[in-house]
């Protein structure tokens, strides 16, 4: 049977904070090494189970970054059915 390893010893952890209604908005990147893997797994699960919105690329993350600068700088914001048809 194969072990799976668990979120790092000691409290709060990141998913204690999950799911305490500590975080907001979770951003949890794919790591090569298949142990931290594990880990944010659990991490992702615990944001889903919420649901916590969880964004598993940094692309992703910049677009509602990209969504709010435009609000501040008053740049319209349309859909993309409103931009394909301009």
């Amino acid at each position: 049977m194969r072990q799976r390893p668990s979120v790092p010893l000691g409290s709060p952890n990141l998913v204690d904070l999950v799911r305490g209604g500590k975080v907001d908005l979770l951003i949890n990147t794919v790591s090569r090494d298949k142990q931290i893997e594990l880990v944010a797994a659990q991490i992702r699960r615990a944001s889903a189970e919420l649901p916590i919105p969880c964004l598993t690329s940094l692309d992703i993350a910049n677009a509602p970054l990209l969504a709010l600068r435009s609000r501040r700088d008053s740049l319209p914001c349309v859909t993309i059915d409103e931009h394909v048809a301009a």
